[in-house]
């Protein structure tokens, strides 16, 4: 049983190894640091304005919960597709569907009062945090690297959260705790920037 385990532990960092160096001409333009840096302003925006929204006595109006993740999603989508070298990054894709994902069920269930509701989100929050892991565990350069492997490990984290209130009926918690997460992942994004002009 360890021999099984070690041989997967080795092949998952050759798989991983393999993924770094097709990595090294992402966002290798001169101006995609700063480009990325933008995106992540934005998801910051976008999480204060839902936390504001969340926490006010009067919500904003127009406003609903999944709309940070909703637009943040889109905003992704729109980044990376205009920022990379022409490729299409799936991991990339991967982690702003799943935050559209997210948005979507939302819009229809703000407070996640039904189990069906809960599972897409936890569903959705989970392809979200494995794209976050696998892009912190392939990027290059790995300290531009470590923010977005930070975000994924508090994006799981947000995710148990997620369940423990909605089992302790809290649900006004979980769009304060979503919209946290698209914050941090926001901060995540312009440290990744920021590391990535620095090594320009």
């Amino acid at each position: 049983m360890r021999i099984v385990r070690l041989r997967i532990t080795e092949m998952i960092k050759r798989v991983i190894a393999r993924q770094r160096r097709h990595s090294t001409n992402r966002f290798a333009g001169e101006s995609d640091g700063s480009r990325l840096v933008a995106l992540g302003i934005l998801l910051v925006t976008f999480g204060a304005l839902t936390l504001a929204s969340t926490l006010a006595i009067m919500p904003l109006p127009g406003h609903f919960g999944g709309s940070s993740a909703l637009f943040g999603g889109i905003a992704i989508i729109l980044f990376v597709v205009r920022t990379g070298t022409g490729a299409i990054y799936f991991d990339w894709i991967v982690l702003a569907v799943s935050s559209i994902g997210v948005g979507i069920v939302l819009y229809f269930d703000e407070q996640i009062a039904d189990t069906l509701s809960l599972i897409l989100v936890c569903t959705f929050l989970g392809s979200s945090v494995a794209a976050r892991l696998w892009i912190g565990s392939t990027a290059f350069p790995r300290k531009a690297a470590s923010w977005i492997l930070a975000s994924g490990c508090l994006g799981a984290i947000s995710g148990l959260c997620v369940v423990a209130v909605w089992v302790f009926r809290m649900p006004p918690a979980s769009s304060v705790i979503l919209a946290l997460d698209g914050l941090f992942q926001g901060l995540a994004i312009i440290g990744f920037g920021a590391s990535l002009r620095e090594t320009r």
